[in-house]
């Protein structure tokens, strides 16, 4: 949860808060965007357990070829 006044933190107290999360082990699904490249957003599944690569689904919607 995000702190409410920040102002009033220290700077290892903000630097915790962006910076140390939770790491469960496991397959994690999340959404990115390619901000340097195409700026496509897409999703990406990752296992921090083992060290597979993703598998990679473009989030717009898919093209339909009528004939």
């Amino acid at each position: 949860m995000r702190p409410l006044d920040t102002e009033k933190l220290t700077d290892k107290e903000w630097g915790d808060y962006l910076f140390m999360r939770k790491n469960p082990r496991g397959v994690h699904r999340e959404q990115w965007m390619h901000t340097q490249g195409c700026r496509r957003w897409f999703k990406a599944q990752r296992d921090n357990g083992e060290l597979r690569d993703p598998g990679l689904r473009d989030v717009r919607p898919s093209a339909t070829q009528d004939g």
